[in-house]
């Protein structure tokens, strides 16, 4: 069964990458910009092949919308709600992602304590709800890893603002680490950013920056932060690397 869920992964990201090769010449000799191409998606042998696959889902959303605004009420938030309210969609946009890759859902009511060995993604339209939903299956931590949902809170305000997704983790040591995600609703569209999140920062709450402008070197991510008063308040681990328990909150 694992064998053939591998090579399964394998036919879909060779189809998805023959597609965007199309899209690109495609582009090239309409005497268009082509599109932008996904970044090679290096992680470890221990994150499962779900979580590959849904962080390979969010990119292919990320080139596709090319920066374009969206309607608040699109593809993600429609699959979610089924109907055309107009709603706030980051935690939609993560949901659907995991959907699409096959993971798991799981919905505040339902959630509870998991075993270390569970792979999922919570089922939301809520920030606060998709906290909760870590929470109760015991699966907060302040260590990311890729394919983990990246929380913000405001300062001096809601502690549960916006969600994203981890894409890639280098930890530069000492705490500090650089992290790309992947997030929907932020400017109405879909977008990679770049920053350094620092794990035990020496003012409370300022725990991520941006990383410096001589070491910002890709053009396919916004290195700019979201906002001056944000700060990340945890990751919602959809997989747990047994190494990393002991960090749980």
């Amino acid at each position: 069964m694992k064998r053939f869920c591998l090579y399964s992964l394998a036919i879909r990201t060779a189809a998805l990458y023959l597609l965007l090769c199309f899209l690109t010449q495609a582009c090239a000799a309409a005497g268009e910009a082509p599109m932008p191409t996904m970044p090679p998606l290096e992680l470890g042998d221990e994150v499962p092949e779900m979580i590959v696959e849904m962080i390979r889902v969010a990119q292919a959303e990320v080139v596709a919308a090319d920066k374009r605004a969206l309607p608040r009420n699109n593809k993600y938030s429609i699959w979610y709600f089924n109907d055309q309210r107009k709603i706030g969609w980051c935690a939609c946009f993560v949901s659907w992602c995991a959907d699409q890759a096959g993971l798991p859902l799981i919905k505040k009511n339902d959630a509870e304590p998991l075993p270390d060995d569970a792979v999922f993604a919570s089922k939301e339209a809520s920030v606060p709800k998709t906290f909760l939903v870590y929470q109760n299956t015991e699966r907060l931590t302040d260590i990311p890893q890729p394919g983990y949902q990246v929380l913000y809170g405001v300062i001096g305000g809601t502690p549960y603002t916006h969600v994203g997704m981890v894409e890639s983790v280098t930890d530069l040591g000492d705490g500090v680490y650089e992290l790309t995600t992947l997030e929907g609703n932020v400017a109405n569209t879909c977008k990679r950013f770049c920053f350094r999140y620092i794990l035990n920062p020496t003012r409370k709450h300022r725990n991520f920056r941006a990383v410096p402008a001589k070491e910002q070197y890709r053009d396919d991510a916004q290195y700019k932060l979201h906002k001056d008063n944000w700060y990340i308040i945890g990751f919602g681990q959809t997989w747990k690397p047994a190494a990393l328990g002991i960090h749980s909150q």
